[in-house]
């Protein structure tokens, strides 16, 4: 991140969102589109234009790229390769880079999957969500258990030596019982990383009309059994909800957590460069549209040094290994007065400790993280009411 008046520091992570789906889950918010092939010819060229505006600021090559959704898998091959070489051509991307793509069972073939390995891909991040039938037929999940299976076999036969399986917790009329049983199905399968999510009940999704939270004490249950399970399958618990082989953590998401910059791209996605934060439009024709009107780098809203600092904190305490003090050093002292009396209120609980490090206790402090990061927000961000 660029550091208050500092210099900026080139991003080296690219986000690319490819919208397209068969259907909508019914918790899902993201900004997707139907999957019509025409439509996503035209998005590949909107992507392309839009990468091309970037050629005249070059800088390092690239360290990461992932492409997330949305389906991205739904994107043929060949238009997946058009987008990489433009990536390529415009940023340039590092010697043994982190390629990460997107994919939903039922969405490829071991073809399919081999073809990504020979356009550089290196990993795969599969949305399982459930091992059960019932429970994804519940989701609105377009796959069934048996496609996780084919899934799995697709990509660990064209090469993928890195792949992600997503799990959800708290899903309607989800027991424990079943949790255990998606867990250890998904450990038996044998990923290299597993993100494990608590459903979130989005307004406006079907979801949030249909359903009311799962109860507090079953997703905190699920959430001890998840880390025992994995822990005990030697996974390492290095971020809230992800969970990793010794040497396979998340590069791409560790620019976030870690507060560094990054480049977005593609409707809906956000950017975070020269200390400027900015979205492009949601829906998919608005972004079609403002992606003809585009002749340069687009650019948004400088953050104030307490936002930076706030994202920094936000970002950084998500991970088992906290924000190193010597982060802090670049933000005003008494920016970082105003968040250290906040936050030693929690290592009074025994619920974080600081000193040349601040981190939360894991899993206690990570189970009170949204209050601890809603009253940073407030020391650091929020504007002060009108009396």
């Amino acid at each position: 991140m660029r550091l208050p008046d500092g210099a900026p520091v080139s991003p080296t992570a690219l986000y690319v969102h490819i919208p397209f789906c068969r259907r909508r889950c019914f918790y899902c918010d993201f900004a997707i589109a139907g999957d019509s092939e025409p439509v996503k010819a035209r998005y590949v060229a909107a992507l392309k234009q839009e990468l091309a505006v970037w050629a005249q600021r070059r800088a390092a090559p690239l360290q990461t790229v992932f492409f997330g959704g949305g389906t991205p898998s739904l994107l043929s091959p060949a238009q997946l390769g058009e987008i990489l070489a433009a990536i390529a051509q415009v940023f340039g991307i590092a010697a043994g880079a982190e390629i990460s793509l997107e994919a939903n069972p039922g969405t490829l073939t071991v073809a399919t999957a081999r073809a990504w390995r020979a356009l550089g891909f290196n990993r795969v991040s599969l949305g399982v969500q459930a091992f059960q039938d019932e429970l994804l037929q519940v989701c609105g999940r377009g796959h069934t258990v048996a496609a996780v299976y084919e899934a799995v076999t697709a990509v660990q036969q064209a090469g993928f030596e890195n792949f992600n399986l997503d799990l959800l917790m708290g899903l309607p009329g989800q027991t424990l019982a079943q949790w255990e049983e998606s867990l250890q199905r998904a450990i038996a399968l044998d990923p290299t990383h597993i993100s494990m999510y608590d459903l979130i009940l989005e307004p406006g999704t079907l979801f949030a009309r249909r359903f009311q939270p799962a109860a507090e004490g079953l997703t905190l249950a699920m959430y001890d059994l998840g880390r025992e399970r994995l822990l005990g399958a030697a996974f390492e618990h290095y971020e809230i909800s992800n969970l990793a082989r010794p040497g396979y953590r998340c590069a791409h998401n560790l620019t976030y957590w870690q507060g560094q910059e990054f480049y977005g791209m593609g409707n809906g996605a956000a950017s975070l460069v020269d200390g400027c934060r900015w979205e492009r439009p949601r829906a998919l024709k608005d972004y079609l549209a403002w992606v003809e009107g585009l002749q340069e780098p687009p650019g948004g809203d400088r953050l104030s040094a307490g936002e930076q600092l706030f994202e920094v904190l936000m970002q950084g305490l998500r991970l088992e290994a906290g924000v190193p003090a010597s982060a802090l050093e670049a933000f005003p002292e008494n920016l970082v007065a105003r968040a250290a009396v906040v936050f030693a209120g929690f290592v009074q609980q025994g619920l974080a400790t600081g000193s040349d490090r601040w981190r939360l206790r894991v899993p206690a402090g990570w189970l009170v993280s949204d209050t601890l990061v809603a009253q940073l927000y407030e020391v650091l961000v929020e504007k002060p009411r009108k009396p």
